[in-house]
């Protein structure tokens, strides 16, 4: 079975998986599915989006440039190869794991700050890209289910939009002020969550170039890494990670909780902009 990730997205997946499972077990029992009709349909929360699109673009789009206006056209992280409009942005991938004592701490800050561990990251990567770059503005993006109503729970479709996350950071600032930052950052973006990336590059009317992604170049992707298991009675099944050969942008920090509950990841880079030794030493201050 080989989807597209236009028909598919990480919530759709856990769905198929769970029902091919229970499909897979009443085939073998001859055993009736208690399978109840879906309330409503993809195409129906498609049709839902564009209308309240309509009627809440213009307020969507203009909150969103206030939070923007700051923005730098270009992160400026340091190079170890010439930013190039044709090279081919190989990517490379770092893996991680953070230890359930450095994980738990990170969750009782979070806890401690009313916020989610999500936030908590946010800030800790905006801190390090702040020193590594020496601007105060920094934008870092993000991808957002979409899903917020219960009837899209289970739904098969993709629902994802991407958030544009900015934050300002000084050296004086301490751990808890950017957390607060953060906090108000991720709060306002997921505000306007409904309003489609590629709509709002459009609407900002930032300088294109071919040498870098628009309105920000680092991605912060976290998903509890657990998925739901495939149980096919007579047959082991295990998931397989797959490296994508190409780097959708300078830098994505991939991270969740692990089955340990452990905080687990990888950072995926551009290879013809940075040197993995360098990259190494990123995920080191992070983790540390």
């Amino acid at each position: 079975m080989t989807l597209h990730h236009h028909a598919s997205d990480g919530i759709s997946i856990n769905v198929l998986l769970r029902e091919l499972s229970e499909g897979y077990r009443a085939c073998l029992t001859d055993q009736a599915l208690g399978w109840q009709p879906l309330t409503v349909q993809y195409s129906d929360w498609a049709a839902w989006q564009q209308l309240t699109l309509e009627h809440h673009l213009h307020d969507q789009v203009s909150r969103a440039k206030l939070r923007l206006q700051s923005a730098p056209e270009l992160i400026a992280l340091p190079l170890d190869f010439p930013r190039t409009t044709n090279r081919s942005r190989r990517a490379g991938y770092l893996p991680f794991k953070l230890s359930q004592a450095l994980t738990a701490a990170l969750q009782a800050q979070a806890k401690s700050q009313d916020t989610t561990m999500f936030v908590v990251l946010f800030a800790g990567l905006s801190a390090m890209l702040a020193r590594l770059t020496r601007q105060n503005d920094i934008v870092i993006g993000s991808p957002v289910s979409g899903r917020t109503r219960a009837e899209t729970d289970q739904l098969v479709g993709f629902m994802v939009n991407t958030l544009a996350l900015p934050i300002c950071v000084s050296e004086q600032d301490s751990a808890q002020q950017i957390i607060d930052r953060a906090r108000v950052s991720v709060e306002a973006a997921l505000e306007d969550q409904d309003l489609p990336f590629d709509r709002l590059v459009e609407e900002l009317n930032v300088s294109r170039s071919l040498s870098h992604t628009p309105v920000f170049q680092v991605m912060l992707a976290y998903q509890d890494l657990g998925t739901e298991a495939l149980a096919l009675e007579g047959l082991t099944c295990h998931t397989l990670p797959v490296n994508l050969p190409v780097a959708k942008f300078d830098l994505t920090l991939g991270i969740g909780l692990n089955a340990s509950g452990e905080l687990e990841g990888s950072l995926e880079f551009d290879a013809t902009l940075f040197e993995a030794a360098r990259v190494e030493g990123w995920s080191q201050a992070l983790v540390s």
